[in-house]
């Protein structure tokens, strides 16, 4: 551990990147180094920790990830498109934009996990590199089920049992979606038929994952709180869905500030205005009334106005004498 120095971790820094690993890969890797060398520190081998503060010698990460969702225009297409070829595929590709499910949790989706009464999924689990696990959270959630998933669902269920019956299974899968065995969907036959059916529609490349982006990105665009984006998301946080995606909300801001404006000064009447610069003939009158005098003078005065009009009793200045 003595012959760990600084110019050591560097190296090993740009030797990682040189092999094109992302900085936040290079990042993690240098911050696990750091966590051993301070406990070196702790146990005395050590008195310094040449890994601290990777930042200051790797390339500045960005907190905005790079996402590409599809348009609610492209959205329908796709969708129109599985409807037409494959039915379980339409509704994979529907929850997929419906719910914002991860891929994981799309494949490892059982039928006890949808509430057909209160139309919700609770996702409890995800399937990630062959094993069957939590949520990437760690926590279950509930996520909203609009009406148009819910049909497709209850009609995806009555699919499977018919499906059960000509295949002699001794139960329809307990898998949302599987195979034509009834076993669980592999990740790349997934991925292959989205990327098969979006080239067959005419649709940009983009991720499967960017179906989950989608999901997100048009409820922010419709106006819906980001407190509900990031419950149906199962983010860990809020500022993980502002970070995400408030970038894709058009002229938030603007409206934002537009609100700030009042009542435009040309369409505020005399009447309506706080302040006048003439005095209407009814104050005049009230004012005389009280024995006030008002006169008329075109010139300035010491203790006047230049509108027109002063007066000679202070106490119209202030009511309160």
């Amino acid at each position: 551990m003595q012959e760990v120095t600084r110019e050591r971790v560097k190296a090993l820094a740009s030797q990682c990147l040189g092999k094109r690993q992302s900085p936040k890969t290079v990042q993690n890797t240098i911050r696990c180094l750091s966590s051993l060398l301070s406990n070196a520190i702790e146990d005395g081998l050590i008195q310094s920790n040449p890994a601290a503060k990777p930042g200051k010698f790797l390339p500045k990460i960005s907190k905005r990830r790079a996402i590409n969702p599809l348009t609610r225009e492209e959205v329908a297409i796709l969708i129109a498109a599985a409807r037409s070829q494959a039915h379980a595929q339409y509704v994979l590709l529907l929850c997929a934009v419906r719910s914002g499910l991860r891929q994981g949790e799309l494949v490892a989706l059982e039928w006890g996990d949808l509430n057909f009464a209160g139309r919700f999924i609770e996702v409890s689990r995800s399937h990630t590199h062959g094993k069957t696990t939590t949520p990437k959270s760690g926590e279950s959630r509930r996520v909203d089920m609009s009406l148009e998933l819910t049909q497709a669902f209850k009609d995806l269920r009555t699919e499977r049992q018919l499906q059960a019956v000509a295949n002699d299974w001794k139960a329809v899968a307990q898998w949302v979606f599987c195979n034509r065995h009834g076993r669980m969907l592999h990740h790349n036959a997934v991925r292959k038929a989205f990327h098969a059916l979006s080239k067959s529609a005419g649709l940009r490349r983009v991720r499967f994952h960017d179906l989950r982006h989608t999901f997100a990105s048009l409820l922010l665009q419709q106006g819906e709180s980001p407190v509900y984006v990031k419950e149906q998301m199962g983010h860990s946080s809020i500022q993980v869905t502002v970070d995400e995606y408030g970038h894709l909300i058009p002229g938030g801001n603007r409206q934002v500030v537009d609100r700030l404006d009042g009542v435009p000064i040309e369409s505020v009447s005399p009447s309506q205005s706080a302040t006048q610069t003439q005095p209407t003939d009814e104050w005049i009158a009230s004012l005389q009334g009280e024995g006030i005098e008002i006169t008329e003078d075109d010139d300035d005065d010491e203790n006047g106005v230049s509108d027109g009009f002063r007066t000679r009793d202070l106490r119209i200045h202030n009511p309160a004498l």
